[in-house]
């Protein structure tokens, strides 16, 4: 079953970290969900954010843009 995620309307709170080599990970949880976790790179020279979800029994991908 795919699931699309939209949080334009939703509140969501979070924290992630950045590497210096542009890597890093992202938890989110949006309100009355469980928390989501994803690894990511940043490229394009910070124009985009590749990432994939890293939660057991998923497959969620993404592309951020600026």
């Amino acid at each position: 079953m795919a699931r699309f995620l939209t949080f334009a309307e939703e509140p969501v709170t979070g924290s992630y970290s950045v590497d210096a080599n542009c890597t890093g990970t992202l938890t989110i949880t949006p309100e009355g969900e469980s928390a989501l976790n994803f690894s990511f790179v940043i490229v394009d020279c910070g124009k985009e954010m590749l990432a994939i979800e890293t939660d057991a029994d998923t497959v969620v991908s993404g592309t951020l843009q600026r």
